[in-house]
């Protein structure tokens, strides 16, 4: 449908005057009918006094028309009561605080068993003095005596090693000659002994001595036996002192003299500077340890977060951890308006000054005007209402949330050309002051009540101009060009800082709010330590070995062999022999034990010798059976296990000689650098969770609304962000006739009830989907982009464009 107008005549000074004057003198008058063009809206009688029948008068003011914004609202908390809860679990045993107490900020709420924090601090700081001391002695340079002590075995494994291949000297052999010949008088002189006790005689042949069977004779018998064992030990002594020392024997003395050389140079040499490193890392592990004992254990204290008043306890005395305590931070109170049009919102500066009159109060507040919420809170008739916020200027009275009034700017700079409209106002003010009957309309004042209700009712677009068959004309909205922003954190904790206000400005990448990223940066730090730690680990590997390390390996490999070669020859004559005399020496202890028990316990088994002498039996059985089991296992050859075990811990010495000669292999390093890899990646996604406890803005944004609070636990929606970049106007009510004739990129001048002037943009969409239908008629949306300005325009003002076709 083509729409065409008349052009209107443009309004004077002198003319606007007239009319302002003729508005008035209506108002003044006893019948009043006043007519406006916003949707034919008529509204007749006399102008109504509301005041009686509110509960609470507001204190008297004085305004004048159209200098300043009085509109309604209430007193509410910029962010949600703060609810803050124990982080470790525990019986409580004390609340410090009752419902509606005053706390300061750091003051201690409750308290919570902390026993078995106690206890794990102190292992954990036992521990930190261990470690310390060790590695202190593992820097300490060696003592002297500990110098002393590792030359003198030196030198005895030196002597040790030359004498075994020289071999036995001729001196020693004579003396192992002689010692056989006193073992073979020992035994003449035992037997002597033994036929004298048991009564036998040299001419009774032995088969025929009978043996007396008393005590006498069976210890002479012992001891026969005895001096036996001891001549069969002299004579192998004798014979193998008169055999060359063996390889084995040889090699096994030169390991000897390796290992002692090489503790020698370990004693006498320092640490390196990776091992320093080492325990560098292991001591700072330590510490951490402590640190983190420590946090745990203030964590049983319930620490109050604000300067709040107590709103509600969750806890009970004796009973585990509850949902804690919820605080009131009256420092987070703003006035916010609940009435303010779409015509007056634009009318607030950001530090205005602002009047506030409270129903509990007999007198004003002050404040300044903070922000306007982007996003209309409703309408009122065809008006679109908004929500601007008000700083108080440290209110000197207990004010709460939820406390109504009313806020009144200050006087607004007016234009030269309407000082004359003014000055006609005053006067009609004046001559129709007597017939003015002072009240209150939604909590303003009877002079200015009818004005404020007329302009929450009717708004006139601003002149328009359109030429027959040339345009169309349809109502609209302003409306956001992206959704609202929801955010929320990624990671949940508790809310240590909030830095975005309710109505605030923001950039992309500003800081809205922070989490206790504790554990986050424990995370962190472990991922950090983990990483130095495998970092230290390759550079000892990368270290040119030293020759202590070299000596030790080798007198490591030099063992190896020596046990594999033992294993593989199986066993010597001379074990062998030595194994059979230990086995008859065991014997005769046993039997030796025997006679003694039954000389100690003769007819009775209670006392103390004779139960000494049972246990000393007992004890001689199992020596007995040991040796027979070691002589036993010796006249088995040697198994495959056996030789399989000797030869793996050779290739083990071997491979770890092998390796400190030629350094870290290809191999090995990839394993390494593949190592370092990994640790290096899970440092990099533990940083990248710890930056997700810092919420950041993702555009440049209004704050619409704050639902979380310092103290409290994040979880949901902590932020409402709106985009006011590139706002659009949504056409309501474009019929199916005129949708046709819309072309885009057409171009369109926009009338907003807030402005007296027109805004210019271009046709962007035409929505596909039908919006509704209008008496039968369907309708469309149309979207159009407005040219960017500097006025102030928010989501939800209403007008009228006009679409060229």
């Amino acid at each position: 449908m083509k729409i065409s107008l008349i052009k209107p005549l443009q309004p004077t000074n002198q003319l606007s005057a007239i009319a302002i004057a003729i508005l008035l003198l209506t108002a003044c008058s006893n019948d009043t009918t006043a007519t406006t063009d916003a949707g034919n809206t008529t509204q007749t009688g006399r102008r109504s006094n509301v005041a009686n029948s509110t509960a609470t008068a507001l204190p008297t003011r004085v305004v004048q028309a159209e200098s300043s914004v009085a509109v309604d609202g209430g007193l509410t908390l910029s962010s949600p009561l703060v609810t803050v809860a124990f982080e470790s679990s525990g019986k409580v045993i004390a609340i410090n605080v009752t419902p509606g107490q005053s706390v300061k900020k750091g003051d201690v709420l409750a308290e919570i068993n902390g026993t078995l924090l106690r206890d794990a601090l102190q292992k954990t700081q036992e521990s930190l003095v261990l470690k310390q001391a060790q590695i202190d002695s593992s820097l300490a340079p060696s003592s002297k005596s500990s110098l002393d002590s590792s030359k003198a075995a030196l030198a005895s494994a030196y002597a040790a090693y030359n004498q075994a291949k020289q071999g036995t000297s001729a001196a020693n052999i004579e003396q192992s000659l002689i010692a056989w010949n006193q073992a073979k008088n020992s035994l003449y002189s035992a037997q002597l002994n033994r036929d004298q006790n048991c009564g036998f005689n040299a001419s009774t042949p032995q088969n025929e001595r009978i043996n007396n069977g008393s005590t006498k004779c069976k210890v002479a018998e012992l001891g026969v036996k005895n001096a036996e064992l001891n001549e069969k030990a002299a004579q192998q002594k004798y014979l193998s002192a008169q055999i060359p020392p063996t390889k084995n024997d040889l090699a096994k003395s030169w390991a000897n003299v390796l290992q002692a050389q090489a503790s020698l140079v370990s004693a006498q040499g320092a640490v390196s500077d990776a091992q320093k490193k080492v325990y560098t890392l292991q001591l700072s592990d330590a510490k951490l340890a402590v640190e983190r004992a420590e946090r745990d254990l203030a964590q049983t204290k319930l620490i109050a977060p604000c300067n709040c008043a107590v709103q509600m306890i969750d806890l009970t005395l004796g009973a585990g951890a509850g949902n804690g305590v919820t605080l009131l931070d009256t420092a987070q109170l703003q006035f916010h308006t609940s009435n303010l049009t779409e015509q007056d919102v634009v009318k607030l500066n950001t530090g205005q000054g602002v009047t506030i009159r409270l129903k509990a109060f007999d007198k004003t507040f002050s404040g300044k005007v903070n922000s306007v919420l982007p996003i209309s809170s409703g309408t009122q008739g065809s008006i679109a209402l908004f929500t601007a916020i008000i700083d108080l200027d440290k209110p000197d009275a207990a004010l709460l949330p939820g406390m109504t009034g009313q806020a009144e700017t200050e006087s607004i700079m007016l234009n030269s050309k309407y000082k004359v409209v003014f000055a006609a106002l005053t006067l009609l003010l004046s001559a129709c002051s007597n017939n003015t009957t002072p009240g209150t309309f939604s909590g303003q004042s009877g002079q200015n009540a009818a004005a404020q209700q007329q302009r929450a009712t009717s708004a006139p677009l601003p002149t328009r101009v359109v030429v027959a068959e040339t345009s169309v004309a349809v109502d609209g909205v302003l409306a956001l060009s992206v959704p609202q922003i929801s955010l929320g954190f990624e990671q949940n904790g508790k809310v240590m800082s909030i830095s975005a206000k309710l109505g605030q400005t923001l950039k992309k990448g500003d800081v809205l709010a922070t989490t206790s990223d504790t554990a986050l940066q424990d995370a962190v730090i472990d991922a950090q330590m983990s990483l130095d730690s495998l970092s230290a680990s390759i550079d000892q590997q990368l270290t040119p070995s030293t020759k202590e390390e070299l000596a030790a390996a080798q007198a490591a490999l030099n063992a190896a062999y020596i046990v594999y070669n033992s294993a593989k020859a199986g066993t010597t004559s001379t074990d062998l022999a030595s194994a059979q005399v230990s086995l008859e020496s065991a014997k005769n202890s046993y039997l030796s034990a025997q006679v003694s028990r039954d000389q100690a316990c003769g007819t009775s088994t209670v006392s103390i010798g004779c139960q000494s002498q049972e246990a000393a039996y007992g004890n001689a059985f199992e020596s007995m059976i040991a040796a027979q089991k070691k002589y036993d296992q010796l006249l088995q050859p040697v198994s495959k296990d056996t030789l399989t075990q000797a030869y793996a811990s050779v290739a083990s010495a071997k491979a770890k000689v092998d390796s400190l000669k030629a350094g870290i292999s290809t191999e090995q390093g990839k394993v390494n650098q593949a190592q370092i890899d990994q640790a290096t990646a899970a440092l990099a996604r533990t940083k990248a969770n710890l930056s997700n406890a810092v919420l950041l803005s993702p555009c440049d944004c209004v704050v619409q609304a704050v639902n979380v609070a310092v103290g409290a636990q994040s979880s949901g929606t902590a932020f409402i962000l709106v985009d006011l970049s590139n706002l659009q106007f949504k056409t309501t009510n474009l019929t199916e006739r005129d949708v046709a004739n819309v072309k885009i990129g057409a171009v369109v001048s926009v009338r907003l009830k807030a402005y007296s002037k027109s805004f210019i943009g271009k046709v962007s969409a035409v929505l596909g989907q039908s919006s509704g239908t209008q008496s039968g008629t369907a309708l469309y949306t149309v979207l159009i982009n407005l040219d960017p300005t500097t006025d102030k325009l928010f989501p939800g003002m209403t007008g009228q464009a006009e679409v060229a076709i």
